[in-house]
């Protein structure tokens, strides 16, 4: 069976929807279509590219994320740069995101939107913030608004606008006819697009999302340092979204993928990690399997509960 698939964003956390993406496979479902924002918007990339599950595992269980950043640590930087930092900046370089996926995408003859269309409609949808003119995008379909050609725009700077966390990577400068804008994470305004594919009437076949949602624990309060301070700054918009409410027709097609202890821009920890949250996906997709139940879910949630 056919699905579309919707990724989350989640940073370094995207090795959870290899495992669920190798689960579907063992089920006989097809991916189609992908959306999904910042690491989420990396997988979409990827599987639409024609990566299979057992490449993805190699691509992404063996990449070393933390390469993603510079090694200069915020303490080490003079204040007057870590305040343009704060300002409009980010820590590290959004180009090192852009660099890794490229290559990838050239190995499959997939670079540019066009390569990706089906019957006049892109099958890969990317979200992205606007922040200067205060949008969500959904590229490539809203290049249009800043004169620029959806089918002609590169898959690698779109990915990279949807994965530039606020703060953590420098934002892309998207230059158009009428000026610039500062775009970023896509989690901003939209970090679970499960709404995405929906159109008027019978679906032709499901859409299905991944989401994560950690754990949450009682922690004793701590005293807070400049450090510790930035990293939760950095973090709070992707994991808060996380845990936006998702409407019931949207829970009933949602995996949610439960895990402890790694952030979502924790580069250096979740290598280490990445066995572990590959079997946390593969879980928690075999357990929505075994309730989930097509014709229900195109009918109607009549009787379907939490999964």
């Amino acid at each position: 069976m056919k699905v579309d698939m919707v990724f989350e964003g989640g940073g370094v956390l995207g090795i959870c929807f290899v495992g669920a993406l190798t689960s579907l496979k063992e089920h006989g479902y097809e991916v189609d279509r992908c959306a999904g924002t910042s690491a989420g918007a990396i997988m979409a990339a990827l599987v639409v590219a024609g990566y299979s599950v057992e490449e993805l595992y190699d691509i992404i269980g063996n990449t070393n994320f933390s390469s993603f950043k510079k090694r200069e640590r915020l303490w080490k930087i003079p204040i007057p740069r870590f305040l343009e930092f704060l300002g409009k900046n980010g820590l590290h370089n959004g180009e090192n995101i852009e660099n890794w996926i490229r290559p990838l995408l050239e190995a499959k003859g997939v670079t540019k939107f066009k390569h990706v269309m089906k019957n006049g409609n892109s099958r890969l949808k990317i979200i992205a913030s606007d922040v200067t003119k205060g949008d969500m995008l959904v590229l490539p379909e809203d290049l249009k608004r800043y004169g620029i050609d959806p089918e002609e725009f590169d898959i690698a700077t779109a990915v990279r606008m949807s994965a530039s966390i606020p703060f953590y990577f420098t934002p892309y400068v998207l230059s158009y006819k009428d000026g610039n804008s500062c775009i970023v994470d896509g989690g901003l305004l939209s970090n679970f697009p499960i709404w995405i594919f929906d159109l008027e009437g019978m679906p032709r076949w499901p859409t299905i999302g991944l989401r994560l949602d950690k754990v949450r624990k009682k922690e004793k309060k701590k005293n807070c340092n400049l450090i510790k301070f930035t990293k939760e700054v950095v973090t709070a918009p992707i994991d808060v979204n996380g845990e936006r409410f998702i409407r019931d027709k949207d829970l009933i097609r949602t995996i949610i993928i439960e895990y402890d202890g790694v952030s979502a821009t924790d580069f250096d920890v979740a290598y280490k990690y990445k066995d572990l949250l590959f079997k946390l996906g593969y879980k928690y997709t075999e357990t929505f399997l075994k309730r989930w139940d097509v014709q229900r879910y195109i009918n109607g949630l009549d009787g379907y509960k939490k999964l």
